[in-house]
């Protein structure tokens, strides 16, 4: 999908209304390029049953994914090139990973814009790889678990947007 997307919406945009049906999902080998916002955008409600081998590049920003969607993303993808910010931005709509969740070590880093929690019976597995970059006031409440192993050579990164002390 190439030059779509136009007033906040991305090329590939899922429409989240809450009280619908949620919506499912199956791409693959597919690329989101020259959108003026996000290549894609799936809320918390969207069923993903494949999402592997894409490119989103060229936009505005590679993605907007709900935190409890964000697994579906594959390594084998690339979401490097944009014109804005290269991050897969993390919803917090909703603010509860509820499940076992694995966010994996991507090409480029989740920016988590607002605060959620890991609920009592959930744990959030960060990937060797991952970087998680963090805007300002936001953070993790963490009530189940918190698990986040790197390696040598793919270590886990937290860091501020703005790196700054404090």
């Amino acid at each position: 999908i190439e030059y779509a997307g136009n007033n906040g919406r991305a090329s590939l945009f899922i429409v989240d209304y809450g009280n619908e049906e949620p919506c499912r999902l199956k791409v693959h080998n597919s690329t989101f390029k020259y959108s003026s916002s996000y290549g894609f955008y799936f809320p918390g409600h969207t069923i993903i049953d494949k999402f592997e081998n894409i490119t989103s590049t060229k936009n505005k920003t590679a993605g907007y994914v709900h935190i409890r969607v964000a697994e579906k993303l594959d390594r084998q993808s690339d979401f490097t090139g944009n014109l804005g910010d290269d991050y897969i931005t993390l919803s917090t709509r909703g603010g509860w990973i509820n499940s076992d969740t694995t966010w994996k070590g991507l090409s480029v880093p989740y920016n988590l814009s607002g605060t959620f929690s890991i609920d009592d019976d959930a744990t959030l597995t960060i990937g060797a790889g991952a970087k998680i970059v963090f805007d300002k006031s936001v953070g993790i409440t963490v009530h189940g678990g918190l698990k986040a192993i790197g390696t040598a050579k793919e270590p886990i990164l937290f860091t501020g947007k703005k790196e700054t002390p404090g």
